[in-house]
């Protein structure tokens, strides 16, 4: 029995080391690519008329679809354009607040990394089987 637990304890200290020194760094790696390459690195103004980027405007209307994952958010329009915003805890709760009152927005929180464009393919496969 003694064994067992040392082998247990030999095996989660050996997984802490891994994620100290490779773990933290892939995922930090992965906001890099979703915030710089993904999101364009443009500076983006929420307030109670939409959201504003690169000069351009979109309203609350045109917005389907609000997904809150870690330090980011992903606000979707015309059923596949996406925006890349990153905030902190005080911004997400600003902008709840402001999401909230739009009723035909849904807010979706992440906990768990997940595929992008995946999420896409899903959600419009689901609405071809409800006929929306």
């Amino acid at each position: 029995m003694f064994a067992v637990e040392l082998t247990v304890g030999v095996l989660v200290t050996v997984w802490i080391i891994w994620y100290q020194r490779v773990g933290k760094k892939f995922e930090e790696r992965v906001h890099k690519v979703v915030y710089e390459d993904i999101g364009g690195l443009t500076e983006a103004f929420v307030d109670e008329s939409g959201i504003i980027f690169n000069n351009k405007s979109i309203g609350y209307d045109d917005i389907s679809n609000v997904i809150f994952y870690d330090e980011f958010m992903f606000a979707v329009w015309c059923d596949i354009k996406f925006l890349v915003i990153k905030i902190n805890t005080e911004e997400k709760e600003y902008i709840q607040t402001i999401l909230d009152k739009q009723e035909h927005i849904v807010q979706e929180l992440q906990t768990k990394p997940f595929n992008l464009f995946l999420y896409f393919k899903v959600n419009k496969s689901d609405e071809r089987k409800t006929g929306e």
